[in-house]
């Protein structure tokens, strides 16, 4: 019974910690977000960029780019520059949706990660499921793979 007391405990432990981690990120990000919202509000409202730096907590480089994505601006352009500036935001689409796939990528290879951990540590596949939001049918596999 005590042995399972342990194993319980160890499990349990392992759960909240993992949930920790996890909580502590989603902080960050959620802080980091709320940050840009204001910066944006603030130069929408055409404050300075040293009072938006300041009360967003961004750095400046970060403040311009995003002063320059939302200042409404069209100026005559000929054919070479409307060129230069779609191939550019078809970069920056392009780019933005690989960092998301990316981010994508990332959480689901950290999930593995943590379950090969668990998987070792001898965790039931419940435990892992909930823990990971992993499938039962994912988690096999990583168990097979060893």
């Amino acid at each position: 019974f005590r042995e399972y007391m342990s194993y319980e405990e160890d499990q349990r432990k392992i759960r909240n910690s993992l949930i920790a981690e996890s909580r502590a990120e989603g902080l960050e990000e959620g802080k980091n977000e709320r940050n840009k919202e204001i910066a944006k509000d603030l130069l929408e409202q055409d404050e300075p960029i040293d009072k938006v730096v300041k009360l967003s907590k961004l750095s400046k480089e970060e403040v311009l780019k995003m002063k320059e994505e939302i200042t409404p601006h069209r100026e005559y352009m000929n054919y070479e520059e409307d060129q230069r500036k779609i191939r550019n935001s078809l970069i920056a689409e392009s780019r933005a949706e690989g960092k998301a796939e990316g981010l994508e990528e990332g959480k689901n290879e950290r999930n593995k990660e943590i379950a090969k951990k668990l998987l070792e540590k001898g965790m039931t596949i419940d435990f892992i499921m909930d823990t990971t939001n992993m499938t039962e049918e994912e988690i096999l596999k990583l168990k097979e793979k060893g």
